[in-house]
């Protein structure tokens, strides 16, 4: 199929290069999201949420990554909850939690393949500094 639109596509002065950006994007599966992101903190514990996609050519589409991250050792835990529509239509959503230690920070992220997702909606993140949550963190696609 492509080499007939490159075919005919050649015979009215289109030169292949476009016609092979075009085909990829095209056909390319998920979506393009241009990242976004947001702290939340509170005391000495500061949160980044995050989510963006970027083109994978082993999955043949865009992964799209959420990702809840904290500064410092302060943050005991942090949260993260990726909300999407999978492919039939359905509302999905994963939580995930990561716990931080003496040495380490607290790092929480989910990766949604190509096939999995027709539509991201949100990212939802927040962190715990001892017995104090931080704000929550929206981010809407």
């Amino acid at each position: 199929m492509l080499k007939s639109i490159k075919r005919a596509l050649t015979v009215t002065g289109v030169s292949s290069a476009a016609v092979v950006l075009a085909a990829t994007s095209a056909f390319a599966s998920g979506v393009n999201y241009p990242k976004q992101s947001k702290n939340v903190s509170y005391g000495n514990c500061t949160v980044t949420v995050s989510g963006h996609s970027s083109y994978s050519s082993t999955y043949g589409g865009y992964v799209f990554i959420g990702d809840s991250s904290a500064n410092s050792i302060y943050c005991s835990q942090v949260y993260l909850e990726v909300v999407w529509i999978d492919k039939s239509g359905n509302e999905q959503y994963k939580k995930v939690y990561a716990n931080g230690g003496a040495t380490e920070t607290a790092n929480a992220s989910y990766k949604l393949l190509p096939s999995q997702y027709s539509k991201v909606l949100e990212v939802v993140g927040s962190g715990i500094n001892g017995t104090h949550s931080t704000p929550t963190a929206y981010l809407y696609f």
